[in-house]
């Protein structure tokens, strides 16, 4: 991402802004304090199946 702005930051920043919205991130490394973000966020690791995402999203859709 362009500046500062990381995706962890800008998941904070949807889920603080849009409380419904559900937040993935995926990252080779879990960032500290993730679990602050929302208590449903969910997080992947990198490298990820896109089998794994679809499952994640169809989830967290219900």
């Amino acid at each position: 991402m362009p500046g500062t702005l990381n995706g962890f930051h800008l998941a904070r920043l949807v889920r603080g802004t849009y409380p419904h919205i559900h937040v993935l991130v995926a990252s080779g490394a879990l960032p500290s304090g993730f679990s602050g973000v929302a208590p449903d966020a969910r997080f992947v690791p990198k490298p990820y199946r896109m089998t794994d995402i679809v499952r994640i999203i169809r989830e967290m859709a219900r």
